[in-house]
C-alpha cells in the first residue's frame, strides 16, 4: 500500500487496515538525528519482538518535520527513507515546508522524483505480494515484518522478501545475512 492522501478514510468502499503511524519509538526522518535515526528506525522495525508494536501495518511519515541539521545531507537521506518506506508494509510520503525551502520536494527535486517513480514502480510490481501478505495477516494474525535471526538492521517483508536498507551516509552496499530456506 502507498498512502498520500487520508481523506478516503470517510468513503465506505475504502478498506481500512490497522496502521502505526510514526509513534514514540518508530519516526520518520522529521525526527533529529539524520543517519543515526534512520538506522534507529531499521532496527526498530526488524526486531522480533517490537516489530510494528503488534499492529500489522506501520507507516513512516517520509519527508515530515525536521530534516537532518546538514542541508547536504538531506537529499541521500531523504532517498534512504523512501527507500526504507517502499520495502516496508506501508509507503506514506509527507513534504514539509522545510523541504520546499530546501528544493527537496519530491516532485520538483530531479534526483528525488525519479527515484520516487522507481520505488512506486517496483511497489506496484510487488502489490499482489503485499495484498496477499494482507489477506494472510486477517486470516492468521501473522506480522508483514518479521525479524531475521543474528541480524537487527535486516528484515522479511512477508516470508519471501528480504530487506536490508542502507542506512550510512555515502555507502552504496551492505553486507546482509541470508537466512535457510
Amino acid at each position: 500500500f502507498l498512502i498520500s492522501d487520508a481523506n478516503q478514510m470517510l468513503n465506505p468502499d475504502f478498506k481500512k487496515f490497522p496502521i502505526n503511524r510514526s509513534s514514540e519509538r518508530l519516526y520518520g526522518p522529521g525526527s533529529a538525528g539524520g543517519f543515526s535515526r534512520l538506522e534507529e528506525s531499521i532496527k526498530m522495525a526488524a526486531d522480533r519482538f517490537e516489530a510494528t508494536f503488534e499492529i500489522p501495518f506501520f507507516a513512516l511519515d517520509i519527508g515530515n518535520g525536521e530534516l537532518s541539521e546538514r542541508e547536504e545531507e538531506n537529499e541521500e537521506l531523504l532517498l534512504r527513507w523512501m527507500q526504507f518506506a517502499a520495502f516496508s508494509s506501508v509507503m506514506h510520503l509527507y513534504e514539509s515546508e522545510r523541504m520546499y525551502s530546501e528544493g527537496l520536494s519530491f516532485f520538483e527535486n530531479e534526483r528525488l522524483s525519479g527515484e520516487l517513480e522507481r520505488l512506486a514502480s517496483v511497489r506496484r510490481s510487488l502489490f499482489p505480494y503485499i495484498y496477499s501478505i494482507s489477506h494472510l495477516i486477517r486470516a492468521t494474525g501473522l506480522q508483514p515484518v518479521r525479524s531475521t535471526p543474528n541480524r537487527n538492521d535486516q528484515f522479511l517483508l512477508g516470508e519471501s522478501l528480504l530487506i536490508a536498507p542502507v542506512y550510512e551516509q555515502g555507502r552504496l552496499d551492505r553486507s546482509i545475512y541470508l537466512p535457510d530456506g
